[in-house]
């Protein structure tokens, strides 16, 4: 009888001892949310009120830090907690960036092929005039990159869509000769497309389509370059 009187004893103790934790710590807030749960302990079994009450309180408590955080750190406080208590499985993936097929390549390294696979990105510096070749319209530009420059061929509409200061993405480009001339251009399966303007660092020194290619004696199919025929464009003079 005496060991009952003193474990019901310990038990009310230990629920006084709930309430005035929980009652005390001074968010009005919350405490209305916690009061229905704490006049269970009067009630309802001792060990699922002390269970459920606990878990209030440890989300009580969570509420305080996270407030006083607030307080302190301003709205990325928010943030921070916001994210800490997402699942993860709903955490946004970060992307992982996958080269293309095709490589961007340095105008530096652009060879004389058949093949449309060039993809470079380059500024555009002079644009010629537009003339008819047939029934078709070209017009001759120079573009550059930070290792060297070249001269452009646009087609049709492309001889409207850009101007100097345009920078460039080139996809699926050739670079070969046509009437004697060394030109890069996008032909019929590339693509010109506009990514900026004139914010991108340029070189005139070397002109690709000034210097003179022979097939590799290795390989026909691989040209090499033989001599410089001209150290900058002799179509557009150097801009001073």
């Amino acid at each position: 009888m005496l060991q009952k009187w003193g474990r019901d004893k310990e038990k009310k103790k230990e629920r006084e001892d709930i309430s005035q934790t929980v009652t005390t710590s001074g968010d009005p807030d919350t405490l209305s949310l916690l009061r229905p749960s704490l006049s269970l302990l009067k009630h309802r079994s001792f060990t699922a009120c002390r269970h459920f009450t606990l878990t209030l309180a440890s989300i009580f408590v969570h509420n305080i830090e996270f407030k006083r955080k607030k307080r302190e750190l301003g709205s990325v406080a928010v943030f921070v907690r916001l994210n800490d208590r997402e699942p993860q499985s709903q955490r946004p993936i970060p992307s992982v960036g996958v080269l293309n097929k095709s490589e961007m390549v340095l105008l530096k390294d652009i060879v004389p092929a058949a093949q449309n696979n060039i993809e470079s990105k380059f500024i555009v510096l002079e644009k010629g005039s537009t003339t008819l070749e047939g029934q078709n319209r070209i017009c001759l530009t120079l573009v550059a990159d930070e290792t060297a420059a070249v001269h452009l061929q646009l087609w049709g509409d492309e001889c409207d869509a850009f101007n100097s200061g345009d920078i460039i993405h080139l996809t699926k480009g050739i670079f070969s000769y046509q009437h004697a001339n060394l030109i890069l251009r996008a032909g019929k399966r590339g693509r010109l497309e506009k990514i900026g303007e004139f914010t991108m660092s340029y070189v005139e020194i070397p002109n690709m389509s000034e210097i003179h290619w022979i097939p590799d004696p290795s390989n026909s199919k691989n040209y090499i370059q033989d001599y410089v025929i001209s150290p900058h464009s002799r179509i557009f003079p150097l801009i001073p």
